[in-house]
């Protein structure tokens, strides 16, 4: 029967897959056993298997074979790296066993109180690498959760999934004491303490079935998996006993068959706490060690991680949030991956890895960072005499001019201009050593001790040149991205994330403002010949925050226009690297999310300049009662229906959204602002013009004071109208 079995489940799938991570373990050789056939397709074990089961798990279970998923966790690497980290940098040893998890007996006072931070930190939802958490869903739980010990991590990890989310809100409201913990029956109140009630994990449905109603634990475990499965038969079955043995043990039937409901409710989803404890344990000590040693905890991060681009994008950005400056690669200061380096200021920084170059072989880098020692390469030429560049090669070299791991040697375009001579020069050198052929001198064998010396008036490349070979040999902005020179202003103006709205834990709205940098441009031609476009857009937050937007004829011609009128020949279309800002209709009706734009603006110093500042007048006091405001609103306020309070304002008509910006007083010498950021020395990063140079204006204020009624809500209800009223355009 069971062979029958396997052969009829078999014949149902259409190939044979193979599980990621589960092993077969018994006590003889497995042929003896079960049917075994080759691995079909890719390889999971990277060739380490000859062969696995023709038979699936639950048949391989059913005969009494031992099935064991083994999981490879690269957040256990990145702990053992930022350890390794801490010790070599802060001289602090830390182990996995031994990073503080929770409240006990053992810790002492500064623990605890570093502990405690940690809760902290993540009740505020800055989790970005922090494990299991990092969701923006997760970010926002923890922050209406706010924990405080370990146990509330194990409730959170196994309350965000489908089916117990919906309990989340009453485990906090329990949690924070906003709402009374009530059960069924006395017996279980020790039960469920833990959960404010609410049965969350699969252990709490057998003890209570093996406490109130005198289950075996083998028993017990028949019945969770039973009531999970939804077998009618077993259900009837255990319903029966519940009703039987209740009243034995001081439950009436009622409650009994009320309590047997509730397990049969939460055995759907009731998750295991061994799994959810486990994962809680690694969950709090990433974010210790995140909140303590953030810069050895985000370099453990991103040399784990350097080739998913997607998240050290993330990282990045989280590293910038942090205040932790990200220096570029440099072929006489960075490792193979990212380290912690102090800078002249005497901030901890991180340098970027020269592993994480694309094109730059590891054995190559290997021997140049063997070559160079403790010793900096002084001078190009010396470069070249200790690093043989045959073995590095033309494509690693060209590679890691790019993206200014020789800045110290000279400038990108001087450096990619003389390419061909420095590999000559390195390689003339190196075959001079092995014959034995020396200057009489002592020095080099070729003269030529200036390598650029033909090359230095070749112009500096632009520094929109320069971030494209960053996105390009990176895999993302490393000094910077296009839009990081409007970073300020797009940050007062009330626009959405990208990863927010893709996010699918998040409710979405239906008006959106979004801005950010085009990567991508696809023009389409309509039915009626007319054209159109699809854009995808990145923001600066992350590299999760790329959606596409599709600009329908109409907006797609309006956007064109104002292309043209820069009188700028090279600005034709919108083309990679355009820097925009869009308003629009957020869309799922195609699968992905899309925005549908209903306005496109380009010049974003225009569109969120502010009016000119009237003359300065003193700031009101409020000593004396204020003016009196006339008792209604206007009638066509008055008459406006009540908003939604969770929705966001209406959209501004386009035309508003893309007004010319008053007219601005004449210019006065050194109030020129160039097209793009320029670079500047030290650490190579490229300066924010909002940050380093322009002084926020002042910004105006309205005062409107509104009499109360004796009708509340209606007072409500008016400022509601009012404040959308006055939120609702831009300026």
């Amino acid at each position: 029967r069971v062979i029958d079995t396997a052969i009829e489940l078999q014949g149902m799938t259409r190939h044979a897959s193979t599980h990621a991570a589960g092993v077969i373990i018994a006590d003889k050789p497995l042929i003896e056993l079960v049917p075994l056939h080759r691995i079909a397709g890719k390889d999971p074990s990277g060739g380490a298997l000859s062969a696995i089961t023709q038979f699936p798990m639950e048949t391989a279970e059913y005969i009494g074979l031992l099935k064991v998923d083994f999981l490879g966790l690269s957040t256990l690497t990145i702990m053992r790296k930022a350890c390794e980290l801490i010790a070599r940098h802060r001289g602090f040893d830390y182990a996995i066993d031994s990073i503080p998890y929770r409240h006990d007996d053992a810790l002492d006072a500064d623990k605890r109180r570093m502990l405690d931070a940690a809760f902290e930190m993540m009740g505020r939802g800055e989790t970005v690498g922090v494990f299991q958490v990092e969701s923006g869903g997760m970010q926002q739980m923890l922050r209406q959760m706010k924990p405080r010990e370990f146990e509330n991590i194990v409730a959170a990890i196994s309350l965000y999934r489908p089916g117990p989310m919906e309990f989340i809100p009453q485990y906090c409201r329990r949690m924070h004491g906003d709402e009374a913990i009530t059960t069924l029956h006395p017996k279980l109140e020790p039960i469920l303490r833990e959960t404010y009630g609410i049965c969350v994990y699969q252990e709490q449905i057998m003890q209570i079935a093996g406490e109130l109603f005198g289950y075996e634990l083998g028993e017990a475990d028949l019945m969770r998996k039973a009531v999970s499965k939804k077998l009618p038969a077993e259900l009837n079955k255990h319903r029966a006993i519940f009703m039987e043995r209740g009243p034995k043990n001081g439950i009436d039937a009622e409650t009994a068959e009320e309590i047997f409901e509730m397990i049969e409710f939460f055995a759907d989803y009731g998750f295991n706490k061994a799994h959810g404890a486990d994962y809680a344990v690694i969950t709090v000590q990433t974010a210790f060690l995140k909140c303590h040693y953030p810069e050895e905890y985000m370099t453990a991060l991103l040399s784990v991680q350097r080739d998913d681009l997607s998240k050290v994008s993330t990282f990045l950005e989280e590293c910038r949030r942090l205040n932790i400056p990200i220096l570029p690669p440099d072929v006489n200061r960075s490792q193979l991956d990212f380290d912690i380096e102090t800078t002249a200021a005497g901030a901890r920084a991180i340098r970027f890895g020269l592993g994480a170059v694309k094109n730059a072989g590891v054995g190559a880098l290997e021997d140049l960072i063997a070559q160079r020692g403790e010793a900096a390469f002084d001078s190009l030429p010396d470069f070249c005499q200790r690093v043989d560049l045959r073995k590095l090669g033309k494509r690693s070299l060209e590679s890691l001019i790019k993206v200014g791991a020789l800045a110290k040697f000279g400038g990108r375009a001087a450096l990619l201009a003389a390419l061909d001579g420095i590999i000559s020069y390195s390689g003339n050198y190196h075959r001079d050593q092995e014959v034995g052929q020396i200057n009489m001198f002592g020095g080099p064998a070729d003269d030529n001790d200036d390598l650029l010396r033909d090359h230095k008036q070749v112009s500096e490349l632009h520094p929109r040149d320069q971030l494209k070979w960053e996105k390009e040999l990176l895999g993302f902005y490393l000094t910077g991205r296009p839009v990081d020179r409007h970073r300020l202003l797009l940050e007062k103006r009330n626009l959405h994330k990208i990863a927010d709205l893709k996010s699918p834990s998040l409710t979405k709205p239906e008006a959106v403002r979004v801005a950010g940098e085009v990567t991508e441009a696809r023009r389409i031609t309509t039915k009626k010949g007319e054209m159109m476009a699809v854009i995808s857009l990145e923001d600066w937050h992350d590299s999760a925050g790329l959606i596409e937007v599709v600009l329908f004829p109409r907006v797609y011609a309006k956007a064109l226009d104002k292309l043209a009128a820069r009188q700028d020949p090279a600005a034709r279309s919108l083309e990679e690297g355009e820097i925009v800002l869009v308003s629009g209709r957020y869309d799922q009706s195609r699968g992905d999310p899309q925005i549908i734009a209903d306005a496109v603006s380009l010049d974003l110093e225009a569109s969120a300049a502010d009016p000119a500042e009237p003359p300065a007048e003193p700031e009101p006091t409020w000593a004396e009662p204020p003016p009196e405001a006339p008792e209604s609103m206007p009638a066509d306020l008055e008459s406006q229906p009540p908003p939604e309070l969770d929705a966001l304002p209406p959209e501004p008509p386009p035309d508003l959204l893309d007004a010319a910006p008053p007219a601005a007083s004449p210019p006065q010498p050194g109030d020129e602002k160039e097209d793009e950021p320029a670079w500047v020395n030290g650490e190579e990063k490229l300066p924010m013009p909002d940050e380093a140079q322009s002084q926020p204006s002042q910004p105006r204020a309205i005062a409107v004071t509104l009499v109360a009624t004796d009708d509340a809500e209606k007072d409500r209800l008016k400022l509601d109208r009012l404040h959308r009223v006055l939120i609702g355009y831009p300026g």
